[in-house]
């Protein structure tokens, strides 16, 4: 019952209880005053009738001796008669006799005294020697009686009024002070009530109470909104039989006297819960339900997430070096483990030009490719950032740990298509087998990552296994970092300059700045060496910028006609501060614009973005001129060139040796200076070492050349004498 229906109900019994009070009252009132009223009346009317019966019966008495005395002619007295039924002494005023014969009936005496309303009158018979010869009628007013009556009603309703106060008073002061009381016990066990139904629904569980035949006694919403929820209607949670029924149970025993929580969880639907039973000795059943979906469902999200990498779903690090400790202890020479350990090339090139989002969709397909180029079986992982690891068991003969690998590189070195942009990246892969390279995990992925950066250091894009004499290796190119950041911070760097010379004025129009380091202890380092560590490290930043600044102010001291060149990284295009370090250089030294080249290889527009076009756009607004380096080694030169107007196309090497001897050689430069002029930019061929290879170009329309046959790299301090000897040799020409 309700809390309303509750006060409805005492409301309704505390006034049905005053009706029936003051009924009670009012009705012992009115009783008593009738009583008083019709016991005095009864009282005084018997006296004054005894009274006159006694008057009429003296009277009669007289009047039968005188008749026995006078004989029949008795009622011819009248007057003897008249004196006869009178007593002395007494108020005649107050009665009125009558004296008939018998049998006529015949009035012997009649007194005419009036008498006041109303009039009582009693008879008496006269008889005389054993015969009735009359009768005598005595009257007196009853006015004094009903005067007294009338008194005494008065009074009996004063009493009866004051009887009736008393009456009711006591009994409803004493019923207020009863109700008032239990209205203060059934508010506190209707507070008691609100607070144990709102402790009931406020609770995550549902609960529900059942007696020994089943009946539900109580039950919380949070039990039938659970059960609602799965499609059960609350028409089914009466009995514990319809219940247990929904929630496929097996009741206890409600027999049981001490019986320990009974808990098992159930699956309804979409729904999970946990459902907990216990006897209540001599009550029923209680029996709780809690609702553990969303609890499961973010159990198994926090177990995946502790076991898989949340962008591309692969296993994570934790989940890798579980798995790699547990295959190296399984693993033996007759059923190898393989690791290898993936490196994406350029990936942070990609992801600062694209942005993060850009950067995971490359990262989301490289990890689909991987599943498909391996096995179901086999552990895909994704260590961090743009580091991968594959674990495979039962890889059969070892030349298959080849063929994966080149699989891999092959699938990875395909253009990625990213929001409407064509990128080209590579992977690096370093690869341990166990328990060759190692009988503990730690060891073989140590060894997988020693291969790794010897791929690195042999230019990326491939794979390698990993070998001893790698360690030795990989320790000098951690001791070659070290000395490179103190070279940086020291400026050990110098700038050489190799001469370009131009085939139809016979004369060098410019040199290309190409950075040495001179290590105190170990010489020269060639840039092969460190330049990749500059790249890997950052390091390569504050090197351009040197370069930038240092090659336009030795190029003021050349003639005004001839440019310098300065290559630069893919690492530069992150960001703005390549544009900055433009500016500053050509303020610094107060070189005119169109005098500075910039360099740029396939590496630096891979991306195809926005991001790099706009870089590009911007130098070319500076009046700097911008070439391509390493021409037609690239997975779609061609194509580049529709991207961009380059100033100059610089033929590779790899054409250009030989070119002389190699038909095929020949075709390809004629055709990239064929269609360098039809668009109006010059050919660079590098790398020419013999008169014939310049012989060849020039007969192709190359417009410029460069190599060890004109100067190698030299120091700016000799860029005069080869000037020198450069105008000497083109007089003779």
């Amino acid at each position: 019952m309700s809390d309303a229906s509750r006060v409805e109900q005492f409301l309704i019994t505390r006034f049905s209880v005053r009706q029936i009070v003051n009924a009670l009252g009012t009705s012992a009132a009115a009783l008593c005053v009738l009583g008083i009223v019709v016991i005095f009346g009864a009282l005084s009317y018997a006296n004054v009738t005894k009274e006159l019966e006694f008057r009429a019966t003296q009277s009669a008495a007289r009047v039968a001796k005188f008749g026995y005395t006078a004989g029949p002619l008795w009622s011819f007295q009248s007057t003897r008669l008249a004196e006869l039924i009178e007593l002395p002494g007494e108020e005649r005023e107050a009665f009125r006799q009558t004296i008939t014969s018998e049998p006529g009936t015949k009035t012997v005496v009649s007194e005419t005294r009036e008498l006041q309303w109303p009039i009582l009158a009693v008879t008496a018979p006269i008889v005389s020697n054993g015969k009735l010869i009359g009768t005598v009628q005595v009257e007196a007013s009853g006015r004094t009686l009903l005067q007294h009556v009338v008194a005494i009603f008065g009074l009996a309703l004063v009493f009866g009024y004051i009887a009736n106060w008393c009456l009711r008073s006591f009994p409803l002061r004493a019923l207020d002070r009863t109700f008032k009381q239990l209205s203060v016990e059934q508010a506190t066990t209707n507070a008691l009530s609100r607070r144990f139904e709102l402790a009931l629904d406020s609770m995550g569980q549902g609960l529900a109470l059942f007696d020994r035949d089943g009946q539900c006694l109580v039950i919380n919403r949070q039990f039938s909104t659970m059960l609602a929820a799965c499609g059960k209607p609350q028409s089914s949670h009466s009995t514990l039989a319809d219940v247990t029924a929904d929630l496929d149970l097996t009741p206890v025993e409600l027999t049981a006297i001490e019986l320990s929580q009974v808990t098992s969880e159930h699956t309804i639907g979409e729904r999970s819960f946990v459902v907990a039973q216990r006897a209540v000795p001599g009550s029923g059943v209680l029996l709780t339900l809690e609702d553990v979906t969303v609890a499961r469902k973010t159990h198994d999200e926090m177990r995946y997430l502790a076991q898989n990498d949340v962008l591309t779903g692969l296993a994570n690090r934790a989940t890798f070096n579980h798995a790699l400790d547990v295959a190296v202890s399984r693993g033996s020479s007759t059923a190898p483990v393989v690791v290898y350990c993936l490196d994406l090339d350029r990936f942070k090139f990609v992801n600062d030009l694209l942005g993060h989002a850009g950067g995971d969709n490359l990262l989301k397909q490289v990890a689909q490719r991987l599943r498909q180029n391996v096995r179901g079986s086999d552990l895909i992982a994704r260590l961090s950032g743009d580091e991968f690891a594959i674990i495979q068991s039962d890889v059969g003969p070892i030349e298959n740990v080849d063929v994966i690998a080149e699989r891999i590189v092959h699938a990875l070195h395909e253009p990625f298509r990213l929001d409407g942009h064509t990128v080209q990246i590579g992977v690096s892969i370093g690869i341990a087998i166990a328990p060759h390279d190692g009988i503990l995990a730690a060891d073989v992925m140590k060894h997988a990552d020693i291969a790794l950066y010897q791929v690195k250091a042999d230019g990326r894009n491939g794979y390698r296994h990993f070998e001893a004499a790698m360690n030795e290796r990989l320790q000098n190119r951690l001791a070659l970092e070290s000395d490179l950041r103190h070279a940086v911070k020291n400026d050990q760097f110098e700038l050489h300059y190799q001469p370009l010379f131009d085939l139809d004025t016979n004369r060098i129009v410019g040199c290309e700045a190409l950075m040495r380091w001179r290590h105190p202890d170990r010489g020269n380092i060639s840039p092969a060496d460190f330049i990749p560590i500059a790249e890997d490290t950052g390091l390569i930043k504050p090197l351009g910028a040197w370069a930038l600044t240092t090659a336009c102010q030795v190029a003021t001291t050349w003639p005004e006609e001839m440019s310098v060149a300065v290559n630069l990284s893919v690492i530069q295009f992150q960001g703005q501060g390549l544009l900055s370090d433009i500016r500053h250089a050509l303020e610094h030294s107060r070189l005119a614009p169109h005098r500075l080249e910039l360099e740029i290889t396939e590496s630096i527009i891979l991306a195809q973005t926005d991001a790099v076009l706009g870089i590009l756009n911007e130098i070319k607004a500076m009046g700097v001129k911008i070439s391509m380096d390493d021409f037609g080694t690239g997975y779609s030169s061609l194509s580049y060139l529709q991207k961009f107007p380059f100033d100059k196309i610089k033929i590779d090497r790899s054409f250009v040796d030989g070119i002389d001897t190699k038909p095929d050689c020949r075709a390809i430069v004629h055709a990239i200076t064929s269609m360098s002029q039809s668009l109006g930019m010059i050919t660079t061929g590098e790398g020419v070492e013999t008169e014939q290879e310049l012989q060849v170009l020039r007969e192709k329309g190359c417009t410029q050349v460069q190599g060890y046959l004109i100067s190698k790299p030299v120091p700016a301090a000799t860029i005069a004498t080869l000037l020198r000897g450069a105008s000497a040799r083109s007089r003779a020409a």
